[in-house]
């Protein structure tokens, strides 16, 4: 019993160090993820902002709007969006 007693201890020492070992590969991983997360967060706040004031987020939206339309870039995105809805529409017939 002592021999199977001090195989259960080696063995539970390599698998400490071997565990010891792979939080520090992946708290080198981490780090370089951290920008990545950090505006992934970022992202999900906004969409919790805009879920609970979508009104504010419409009328954000149609103030933009306005102000395009009485500019000349309201009508680069007019023709943008025709010829968008063009290519989508041409890439459906011919690759369906």
């Amino acid at each position: 019993m002592n021999e199977n007693l001090q195989r259960l201890t080696r063995k539970r020492n390599n698998l400490v160090l071997e565990v010891a070992k792979q939080r520090a590969v992946l708290a080198e991983t981490i780090e370089v993820l951290r920008p990545s997360i950090a505006l992934a967060d970022k992202g999900l706040v906004v969409i919790k902002f805009i879920k609970k004031h979508p009104f504010l987020m419409l009328g954000s939206c149609a103030v933009l709007f306005k102000v395009m339309r009485s500019h000349r870039i309201g009508k680069w995105f007019q023709d943008g969006w025709l010829t968008l809805q063009i290519l989508r529409k041409l890439r459906n017939k011919f690759l369906a």
